[in-house]
């Protein structure tokens, strides 16, 4: 319902307007838009709230290989993840 909002202000680069209406996406595209507005933390959060290693190599893959300490953080949640299953 907000991704068309979420979408206008990417478009625009306008980051924090887009953050207001981010919390409001449908769960199942949430990491995607966190990711695309370059919010790479919180899309982390969210795939660990989700406990979803395939959201966190999503988050690693579009973004995330490119800071090591986030990689490592990233790699680390999908380890405990997989080994819990």
């Amino acid at each position: 319902m907000f991704q068309p909002f979420v979408d206008i202000c990417l478009k625009y680069k306008n980051i924090t307007e887009a953050k207001k209406y981010l919390v409001k996406v449908r769960d199942e595209v949430k990491i995607m838009y966190y990711v695309r507005a370059e919010q790479l933390d919180e899309a982390v959060g969210i795939a660990v709230q989700q406990r979803d290693p395939e959201a966190l190599r999503y988050v690693l893959n579009n973004g995330g290989a490119h800071n090591a300490e986030l990689a490592a953080k990233i790699n680390r949640h999908i380890n405990q993840l997989l080994a819990k299953k």
